[in-house]
């Protein structure tokens, strides 16, 4: 009845290690992959009968919402909090644990709440920890953007504007070949398209490009 212009549609993240009040919940009463796969067809398609047009992975808005135009223009950009067509180089998050974006990398602020207020009641920014943009950082991130926002990406003409070598990540798109055979993805010249049935599986797909996510996979939450 609300009919709001747009809808942010995320999953559930169990990440007890990260929010330790989490722990409180039995694991054995979570959805488990079927459910949830359940859960996201269902409530995608009750949004359609309602009009709303899928923007990307869990965003849905009217037709005549301006991400539908940035869909179609290419101006829609995937930011921490969801999907938006800002194109401003910088993001300032506020709050405890908020994430911030700057022209050379991000940066996060304290957690808990107490080292945040203490850092600033000493007049100090309230920042734990950042990481730095390398160039290879930056080609990565341009591949994602275009996975999560146009469901598909020409792999080897962003390795050329990036200025390297078109083959550069030819070892990552290797990886999709499962991926293709399930039907998710279309491969093709280091084009990949995603599949309107892979479109909840874009996340995986773009995650096969972020390194850091390798390096480290138990610590984040699972897509599906």
């Amino acid at each position: 009845g609300l009919r709001p212009s747009r809808i942010a549609l995320f999953g559930y993240a169990h990440v007890p290690w990260m929010c330790s009040r989490q722990k409180m919940i039995d694991t054995s009463a979570l959805p488990d992959s079927r459910e949830r796969w359940t859960q996201i067809n269902a409530a995608s398609e009750r949004l359609a009968e309602h009009g709303y047009l899928p923007i990307g992975l869990d965003h849905f808005a009217h037709p005549d919402d301006s991400l539908v135009t940035a869909v179609g223009d290419d101006s829609l950009r995937r930011k921490f909090q969801g999907y938006t067509r800002d194109e401003a180089p910088v993001l300032l998050g506020f709050g405890s644990y908020a994430i911030g974006t700057l022209p050379r990398g991000h940066v996060q602020n304290e957690l808990p709440l107490k080292a945040y207020s203490d850092a600033i009641a000493k007049g100090l920014l309230p920042v734990a920890r950042g990481i730095a943009f390398g160039g290879e950082d930056r080609m990565r991130r341009d591949v994602i953007n275009r996975l999560m926002c146009g469901l598909g990406a020409d792999v080897g003409q962003i390795c050329r504007r990036h200025e390297v070598d078109s083959g550069t990540l030819d070892c990552d798109i290797a990886r999709l070949a499962p991926y293709a055979e399930d039907g998710i993805v279309d491969l093709k010249d280091r084009r990949i398209e995603i599949t309107p049935a892979g479109r909840p599986f874009v996340r995986l797909v773009a995650a096969e490009f972020d390194t850091y996510l390798h390096r480290n996979p138990a610590r984040h939450s699972n897509s599906l």
